[in-house]
């Protein structure tokens, strides 16, 4: 196959872009045919639509919407192209901080690994990827483990990945020798060692955050970071935060929702 492992098999020209898209962020080689097509009888990993499905081997296939989903489709592509049976054990590592990388493991195999910029969003893709990993294999035990290199990051994501995902099984893991010493993939790395590591479970201490000056300074730069220097946040609502009583993600829709607001006036 000259190394080309994967075909799409779409007559569908949004679901083929999207799919496109996304094997070209994950650096794999593909080919394209309609279904029923001779490579699509050879091809390691067959990408389509349900529709479009009935004529390929169900052990090769991956099954994507008419709009793909990307977490959801790099999940199942990666899991069929590095050949992810049924795993007794996922573990998803989170490396949280400024720029959060967040992998996951399937039986110790790589099949997911990102760097993000959003504290909120890393948490929500977090939280899509081990109820991924619940639904794909509901007989592995699914643990999702997150550094306890920075206190205000690592609260942050523990709170709302509690409040969003209840029943998700938690470790908090000591970052100590996991940090690389610099360098593109560093945030990656970081997380792989993190989910490699056995850790604890949450304690009620590690949900509280003290209102000092350093994590209030450090939410405002968070959030001006994430507002793409546009927003502001107070120091009332900064405390708000570190009380609990309002969450990172609830802050920022505040801001866009006046943000439209004003530019509708």
């Amino acid at each position: 196959m000259s190394g080309y492992n994967i075909a799409i098999a779409t007559e569908k020209p949004k679901t083929f872009y999207i799919v496109v898209k996304i094997l070209e962020q994950l650096d794999l080689k593909f080919r394209t045919c309609a279904p029923g097509e001779p490579f699509c009888d050879v091809a390691k990993v067959v990408i389509t639509t349900r529709d479009e499905a009935t004529k390929i081997d169900p052990q090769r296939l991956v099954i994507v919407d008419d709009v793909p989903d990307e977490t959801t489709a790099i999940f199942d592509i990666m899991t069929r192209y590095l050949s992810v049976g049924t795993p007794r054990e996922v573990i998803v590592g989170i490396d949280p901080g400024l720029h959060i990388g967040v992998v996951v493991l399937a039986d110790g195999i790589t099949i997911y690994s990102r760097v993000m910029a959003s504290t909120v969003d890393a948490c929500y893709e977090a939280i899509e990827l081990a109820q991924l990993s619940r639904i794909r294999y509901p007989h592995a035990s699914t643990i999702v483990r997150v550094g306890l290199g920075s206190k205000l990051y690592s609260t942050l994501m523990l709170r709302t990945l509690v409040q969003d995902s209840p029943d998700c099984s938690i470790e908090l893991v000591d970052e100590r020798y996991t940090t690389s010493p610099g360098g593109y993939m560093t945030d990656q790395t970081s997380a792989l060692l993190i989910a490699g590591r056995i850790g604890r479970k949450p304690e009620k201490e590690d949900f509280l955050l003290e209102p000092k000056i350093g994590f209030i300074r450090a939410l405002q730069h968070l959030f001006s970071w994430l507002t793409n220097n546009r927003g502001e946040l107070s120091i009332e609502t900064a405390r708000r935060i570190l009380a609990d009583e309002i969450t990172v993600a609830e802050a920022l829709s505040e801001f866009f929702h006046l943000e439209k607001n004003r530019s509708n006036v």
